[in-house]
């Protein structure tokens, strides 16, 4: 007999996260545990650890009835994030696709959330969302649901860039060849999302969890203060690129449009209004964007939502990005 196709592939990466791992796949084999084993195919990544973390996982597998197995693991030369994603998605067979961060931790509900979801999933559906919690200690957590009772575009709005709270269909990456880019730290998810999202045509299904808890640490990528701008501007551009081809495939309303625009201007404040960055480094950032910026992009700019003291620092850096073109 020919084993059946597992629903959901969750693909996890893992580098060099020794302090927080073993939350992680405690949490994620208390998950597994609430559903039928055969529907999940689990493929952890060693992205080149070089700390204790493969360790860790590889003694709670040898023990854990749950998880050892539906869990294959991959090891692999440091690549990064994304590169790290790519090869586990490869590595997949289930109709669906999921990544985890080993940083983070799930509750014990979210998979089963997603799993009952599918069965919803009609074809004009390629996205599952769920919602998320950000988490700084167990009595400090911000819930961010996605919105499933005011309408589509209310949904959307509320839908996070994580790769982390969404299902996306294997077949879909497959036949289009979409990887996530190696060359965009800290900007990877939402440039996957949509151009995904762009080429893979239909609509999101909202999932009434925020069972993924996104720990708030000093030191991730995301938080770090060692920012690339150059590699900021690129994935800007290729968010709005992502945003624009959506649109132009009536993913995305007018709307819709007019409010990622402003997540765009948050973006190209970030790159040249952030208050940390010293007179030189924002002189290089303004003349970075300077070389070729756009009257779109200054309208971008313009329509990010900020307090009085920063809209007037905004209007500055207009003006210093426009008289050095």
């Amino acid at each position: 007999m020919t084993p059946k196709q597992p629903l959901i592939s969750i693909v996890v990466p893992i580098y060099n996260v020794a302090p927080y791992v073993s939350r992680f796949i405690e949490s994620l084999s208390t998950a597994c545990a609430q559903t039928d084993a055969g529907n999940l195919d689990i493929i952890i990544v060693n992205d080149g650890s070089t700390d204790d973390s493969m360790n860790i996982v590889n003694d709670f597998l040898n023990k854990d009835r749950v998880l050892k197995p539906i869990t294959s693991i991959i090891n692999k030369p440091n690549g990064g994030l994304s590169s790290a994603r790519n090869v586990g998605i490869e590595h997949s067979s289930g109709v669906w696709i999921m990544t985890l961060d080993s940083d983070d931790f799930i509750s014990p509900d979210y998979i089963v959330k997603f799993i009952e979801a599918t069965s919803m999933a009609d074809h004009d559906i390629s996205i599952i969302a769920g919602g998320h919690t950000l988490w700084w200690s167990d009595d400090n957590t911000v819930a961010r649901p996605i919105d499933m009772s005011t309408g589509y575009d209310a949904t959307i709005m509320s839908m996070s860039m994580f790769s982390c709270t969404k299902l996306f269909r294997k077949s879909a990456i497959e036949s289009y060849d979409l990887k996530y880019d190696s060359s965009n730290l800290g900007g990877e998810d939402a440039q996957f999302l949509f151009e995904y999202w762009s080429t893979v045509n239909g609509r999101v299904l909202p999932v009434d969890t925020t069972g993924y808890y996104y720990r708030q640490r000093q030191g991730s990528l995301s938080k770090s203060q060692h920012i690339d701008y150059i590699g900021k501007l690129h994935t800007y551009r290729v968010f709005r690129q992502a945003i624009l081809n959506c649109v132009a495939n009536n993913q995305l309303s007018p709307r819709l449009w007019k409010h990622w625009r402003k997540m765009l201007g948050c973006d190209l404040y970030d790159m040249i209004g952030d208050l940390r960055l010293s007179a030189d480094t924002r002189g290089k950032v303004t003349e970075i964007l300077a070389r070729d910026f756009t009257s779109e992009q200054i309208d971008d700019l313009k329509s990010f939502e900020c307090s009085k003291i920063r809209r007037i620092l905004n209007k500055w850096l207009i003006f210093s990005v426009k008289n050095r073109q």
